[in-house]
């Protein structure tokens, strides 16, 4: 195997070391969920989850036991913590997890429902609501 000349190494230098530099930048840009915050009325219940920037959204509903999960894709977990209390009424718990790390970060957010919950989810801003 030949040698590389000084010249070349130094290309190569020059060329990991702007590798090695734009990797943390690449890993800031990733949005990352960072609360989960009640907001309630005499007619609604709105749970928002806040995010460092806006990541799509898929809703989906699963029975026994009736759950309403909410997958934030493109999103990093970075909550302090993975259980919520529900209102008592209509949520009963919210559970958040690192769902998925490849091809694409998924942060899953699981809503515990009573039976006929009726909800909406809208994104708003950076933000995703989810009303009862």
């Amino acid at each position: 195997m030949k040698a590389l000349s000084a010249k070349h190494r130094v290309v190569l230098a020059i060329l990991l070391s702007g590798v090695i530099a734009l990797a943390p930048a690449a890993q800031s840009d990733v949005v990352k969920v960072s609360d989960i915050r009640v907001e309630k009325s005499p007619s609604a219940t709105k749970y928002v989850i806040e995010q460092s920037g806006s990541a799509d959204f898929q809703d989906f509903l699963l029975s026994n036991p009736n759950r309403l999960v909410v997958d934030l894709v493109g999103a990093r977990h970075a909550l302090e913590k993975t259980q919520f209390e529900g209102d008592g009424k209509l949520v009963r718990s919210v559970r958040t997890s690192q769902f998925r790390n490849d091809p694409d970060e998924v942060t899953r957010v699981v809503f515990d429902l009573t039976d006929g919950t009726k909800y909406k989810v809208a994104k708003t801003g950076t933000s995703v609501e989810v009303s009862f």
